[in-house]
């Protein structure tokens, strides 16, 4: 039995609270009783220390910032992949569209030049212009789904919900019908 004056009281509550790394390095928490063949003192001696000192509460604390600190690392590896993820995004948009318009000149010149251009190959050019404008707002955060009608400057309605974009379509029908002096059902 070690002296009582010479105990590593210190040592004893840092390894209960904090646990202490097997040979893998992997952190556990060592029992009382591991704790007392470790440092040769009484199993007993050391559960006093602990329920008179509260090193349950202070295992507890330790637990939680250690918890909450590799949810704050987390979080912000998510955020920043996500962050990277919109720029990238952003770019393969910005991309898009420049070889869209690359090849839209070229039909632009070959119209000129009274050449047939195949009304197909212009939808498909059109439809992904239109594709990488959405890849772009998207990554910028803007919501490409919402739509805008404009009756007259009095009554604007956003339109957001794709559950209910029909019901609203027609409720926007019958305002714009109403306001131009037609009729409504």
């Amino acid at each position: 039995m070690k002296n009582k004056e010479t105990r590593p009281w210190e040592t004893i509550k840092r390894a209960y609270t904090h646990g202490l790394k097997d040979d893998d390095g992997v952190r556990y928490t060592p029992s009382l009783k591991e704790l007392a063949e470790e440092y040769g003192i009484p199993e007993g001696t050391i559960y006093s220390r602990k329920s008179r000192e509260d090193w349950d509460k202070y295992k507890v604390r330790f637990h939680d910032k250690v918890r909450e600190k590799v949810e704050n690392k987390k979080t912000e590896l998510e955020a920043t992949e996500i962050v990277e993820g919109d720029l990238l995004c952003e770019s393969i948009g910005l991309k898009g569209l420049r070889l869209v318009s690359k090849k839209l000149d070229k039909l632009d010149e070959l119209l000129e030049e009274g050449k047939w251009v195949s009304g197909y190959e212009l939808m498909n050019n059109m439809s992904a212009a239109k594709t990488a404008q959405e890849i772009m707002k998207t990554s910028q955060g803007d919501d490409v789904n919402q739509i805008r009608l404009e009756a007259t400057q009095d009554v604007k309605l956003n339109i957001t919900d794709s559950d209910f974009m029909d019901a609203e379509l027609e409720f926007a029908d019958k305002l714009i019908d109403r306001r131009l002096g037609g009729t409504t059902d």
